[in-house]
């Protein structure tokens, strides 16, 4: 189909039927919030084999829904080639009344969430980004202010880190998993006999299980660090109900005897299998 037909389609349906759903349009922006590392994109990618799912196509490095209008399924859209997305087509607002994307972008053809900032309610989300349609907090880190000054441009967001050398002081080391800058991450950052606890801060050394608690309830006295058990007593749960004391971590089995007669305990994952 060519690109001539396919834009006059949606119109002609629009001037039988008075209306459109669009329940589809813009369906694949959320993901492109998901990975925070990989500009716009929900995955970073190198060749379309590093893309899955609703966005198989690798495109500047990101993964996207469509390459070009032939990967669109739905005679009512085009590849929006701004965003990557497959998107319903128009020329005014009125063919975008109906969906999640309410105004048209007559320069790219198709329904958007937002084409300026005008378009965005203020607050903390006040920017336009085009790439991924939707209003962010931030689109470089001159939008940041105070501690967190990083704009994390995947997902438009502010944010205190993305590498050590963004912390410092008392918190010098970034956890990647939320941004923000911490104490530690593993027992090493807390020097000899310390503890990293849940919270990213570095406790003293145990000398008693009365120290330790939650996930790691058991002591270690010749280490001082809190361990999830010493022994299988430790091991409360019900599906790892043996103490690995090498690892000192609660596990399912350690030997074939604790596994069903048709069952061997693999010594890899010291799991029945």
């Amino acid at each position: 189909m060519s690109p001539v037909r396919r834009l006059l389609i949606p119109f002609m349906f629009v001037a039988v039927t008075g209306g459109l759903s669009v329940a589809g349009c813009g369906g694949s922006d959320e993901a492109g919030l998901t990975n925070p590392n990989n500009p716009f994109g929900n995955d970073s990618c190198t060749s379309n084999a590093g893309c899955a799912g609703g966005d198989p196509y690798c495109i500047g490095g990101r993964c996207v829904q469509c390459a070009s209008n032939a990967d669109c399924t739905d005679a009512n859209q085009i590849c929006d080639t701004t965003s990557g997305d497959c998107k319903l087509t128009c020329s005014d607002n009125s063919a975008c009344a109906q969906g999640g994307d309410p105004l048209c972008n007559t320069t790219r053809g198709v329904c958007v969430r937002c084409i300026t900032d005008t378009d965005c309610p203020g607050g903390g989300e006040r920017f336009c980004n085009a790439q991924v349609d939707r209003c962010v907090e931030c689109r470089s880190n001159t939008d940041c202010t105070g501690g967190q000054r990083i704009c994390q441009t995947g997902r438009g967001k502010c944010i205190e880190c993305v590498a050590n050398s963004d912390c410092g002081g008392g918190k010098p080391l970034c956890n990647a998993s939320d941004n923000e800058c911490v104490e530690c991450l593993t027992n090493a950052d807390c020097g000899k006999g310390g503890t990293c606890n849940g919270d990213n801060k570095c406790v003293a050394p145990c000398t008693s299980n009365a120290q330790c608690g939650g996930d790691t309830p058991a002591c270690n006295v010749a280490s001082g660090r809190c361990v999830e058990c010493m022994e299988s007593a430790d091991c409360t749960s019900g599906g790892s109900p043996h103490c690995n004391t090498a690892s000192n971590q609660c596990v399912e089995c350690l030997t074939k005897d604790h596994c069903d007669p048709d069952k061997d305990c693999r010594q890899d994952e010291f799991k029945c299998d």
